[in-house]
């Protein structure tokens, strides 16, 4: 990864959007480099153990990626839902989506958390790539719909309001 990656901004609350747009590019960036460990992994016929970055992959998605979800499932979301049935409709889908990535999640962090126990590389590649895929599926679900509108939705204090719970979410000092 490059010195110049999103995973070294520092979070700004100021603009909560813009915030939850550069940790879906974070999101991707891990996406690729977990399916980079799980194809040199499967490459080598399990041989090829890159601990350091499945113990990076595996922090990010049990800290940053939870934390980003309940941003969008506690203070995005419902906010939208209430604008439109149309919206509130996407959001539902949205919704399920979490849940099935979370799904998908457990099987995935259960390998990163012990690499050791990896028994098949090639099962465990397949099930990074079919996460891999949905999440930048779901990611652009997001970003087409109602993340886009809500550009559009939200004042400026409902976006100050979001700011602060984002920063409390984290235990940071919440934006002026």
């Amino acid at each position: 990864m490059s010195p110049m990656s999103t995973l070294s901004l520092p979070p700004d609350f100021t603009d909560p959007l813009a915030h939850l747009r550069r940790l879906h590019q974070q999101i991707r960036d891990q996406l690729q480099q977990l399916a980079q460990v799980a194809d040199r992994l499967a490459a080598s016929g399990g041989a090829d153990l890159d601990r350091q970055q499945m113990s990076a992959c595996y922090q990010f998605f049990s800290r940053d990626a939870q934390q980003h979800e309940a941003d969008e499932r506690e203070d995005i979301f419902p906010q939208l839902a209430r604008q439109s049935l149309k919206l509130a409709d996407q959001i539902h889908r949205l919704r399920q989506q979490h849940d099935a990535l979370d799904h998908q999640w457990q099987a995935v962090a259960l390998m990163l958390a012990k690499p050791s126990a990896i028994e098949d590389a090639d099962q465990f590649r397949d099930q990074c790539r079919e996460f891999a895929d949905r999440y930048r599926q779901h990611l652009d679900a997001e970003e087409e719909g109602p993340l886009l509108l809500a550009e559009h939705i939200f004042s400026r204090a409902e976006l100050q309001k979001i700011g602060r719970r984002m920063a409390e979410r984290r235990g940071l000092r919440p934006p002026l």
